[in-house]
């Protein structure tokens, strides 16, 4: 669904193009109740691409030292025919790593936020009774949402799916990741350069 037939739908519909992949299964048992290792597994796939982008950013170096490619002046030949493959391995992960880090279930950013709520729980018990008195408001619309899904995890993933849809196509979506994302690609090609 996610890989052919959204983008599809969305292509023929005229709004922006999104597709995603299923995502990788994690055994959550094996992890048991630790927030750390849920931490730890979330932080993969972002610390995945920031290799890359480190690896990319290491053979632009390398071709520009070696005089296999001209600088380029980012402030004014900001120009995807300008760029080569190094230019696209960054801002492709860079992109990626941005995106995967936004704080909403399924994605790693989720999951990251999720266990740091845990591993901070007991230190925030106070503002855990202000949210459930103001969430107690809500109750009746929430159990009846709720009582659908069995399994909890599934049911914030859908709901963040949700959310990053309607960011998606209300434009949003590319603002907030194209700011942190365009910060972090103009550092590395000032470093490398």
């Amino acid at each position: 669904f996610g890989t052919i037939v959204l983008p599809l739908m969305l292509y023929l519909s005229g709004a922006p193009i999104f597709g995603f992949a299923k995502p990788v299964p994690i055994n959550w048992r094996r992890l048991g109740n630790s927030p750390v290792k849920l931490l730890l597994v979330a932080l993969a796939g972002p610390a995945a691409n920031f290799m890359q982008i480190i690896i990319w950013a290491i053979l632009l170096f390398i071709a520009i030292k070696l005089g296999l490619i001209q600088k380029l002046n980012y402030a004014y030949s900001f120009k995807l025919e300008n760029f080569t493959i190094f230019h696209i391995g960054i801002i492709a992960n860079v992109i990626l790593m941005v995106f995967n880090m936004i704080p909403i279930p399924p994605l790693d950013g989720g999951r990251v936020l999720t266990s740091i709520y845990q591993m901070l729980r007991p230190k925030l018990g106070f503002l855990e009774a202000r949210l459930a008195l103001f969430m107690l408001r809500f109750q009746p619309q929430i159990d009846q949402f709720t009582r659908q899904f069995p399994n909890k995890t599934k049911m914030y993933d859908l709901l963040g799916f949700g959310i990053l849809l309607v960011l998606l196509l209300s434009g949003l979506l590319p603002v907030i990741i194209g700011t942190p994302a365009a910060w972090i690609i103009l550092t590395v090609f000032k470093v490398v350069h």
